[in-house]
């Protein structure tokens, strides 16, 4: 998978999280929410008891967090 492959499949995922999450306003999160929710999916990559109860891995919670990087960063240069 090159770069760009991967970019796409943070992409979906970055307008997957803005569908799901206040109606698309990320204009909502303080830097504190970003910073949270990050390190939450973070931790959860390496959490190998909870990926197997809940069929993740470390790989799809990596792409959530790159995800949510995006979002913050698009959200900060709103601001």
């Amino acid at each position: 998978m090159n770069t760009e492959d991967v970019l796409n499949i943070i992409r979906t995922e970055v307008e997957r999280q803005a569908a799901i999450g206040n109606d698309g306003n990320d204009d909502l999160n303080s830097p504190n929410d970003w910073v949270a929710y990050i390190t939450s999916y973070a931790g959860r990559a390496a959490d190998t008891y909870r990926n197997d109860r809940e069929n993740q891995g470390f790989r799809e919670n990596l792409i959530k967090v790159a995800a949510l990087c995006v979002s913050a960063l698009k959200s900060c240069d709103k601001k």
